[in-house]
């Protein structure tokens, strides 16, 4: 099932994609996973959950990706929820990636809490179409394990990270994807595109999740 949001603008999309993610979590009858990526699409985001009333002991969070920083570095994505969200509610669970410790302490963690099944998986569209750290054309899309795979020579700086594989993307009960400035819409329209393939535009992986949620900024000022 896909589903499309064209909001008015960037606080607009935070808000109506928070509603979203906050609805999933309420409507969780046990444990409830979540993976959560950095960057500024979801900055808005967080904001609005760290509001919110939430059954915060129940959530598990894992990176959707990471650097491969320490997690008080400036670039860590895991520092970034901290501060906007982890930091803001009580009882959440929040699985830093530890590098001293390394990618497979993380993936045996993701396993024995999710069993490779996160609950919903929130991701940033980059302008290439990226999702996580999954980059076009890059070998780390030919991944088929579960869990979460290092990332060498990534498109962007850093060039060395961990994020989720496409496995782990597909596998997920539900995700959203944020399409967050006009900057972006040139990736939608290779998302929305059936004629471009994963390899192209990473964001179609999500499309083979049993529920996508999609959310634009190019809805206009007419749009919710």
């Amino acid at each position: 099932m896909l589903q499309v949001n064209h909001c008015r603008d960037y606080t607009a999309m935070s808000q109506k994609a928070a509603e979203l993610v906050a609805s999933e979590i309420s409507s969780a009858k046990s444990q409830f996973s979540l993976a959560l990526p950095g960057g500024n699409s979801v900055a808005g985001l967080l904001k609005e959950l760290s509001t919110r009333k939430l059954p915060w002991q129940a959530v598990n969070v894992f990176m959707a990706d990471e650097r491969l920083v320490p997690i008080n570095d400036a670039q860590s994505n895991y520092l970034q929820a901290n501060d906007l969200l982890f930091s803001k509610v009580q009882g959440i669970h929040a699985f830093p990636f530890e590098m001293e410790k390394g990618i497979v302490e993380y993936n045996r963690k993701f396993m024995a809490v999710t069993r490779g099944v996160l609950g919903l998986v929130v991701l940033g569209v980059g302008e290439d179409g990226h999702i996580a750290s999954l980059f076009p054309n890059h070998s780390v899309l030919g991944e088929e394990s579960g869990g979460y795979v290092e990332v060498h020579n990534a498109t962007k700086p850093p060039a060395f990270r961990i994020s989720l594989t496409p496995t782990a993307i597909r596998c997920a009960e539900a995700i959203v994807l944020l399409f967050a400035s006009d900057t972006k819409k040139r990736a939608f329209e290779k998302f929305i595109d059936k004629s471009i393939v994963e390899s192209e535009c990473p964001a179609k992986i999500a499309l083979k999740a049993k529920r996508v949620y999609v959310f634009t900024v190019f809805g206009g000022k007419n749009a919710e």
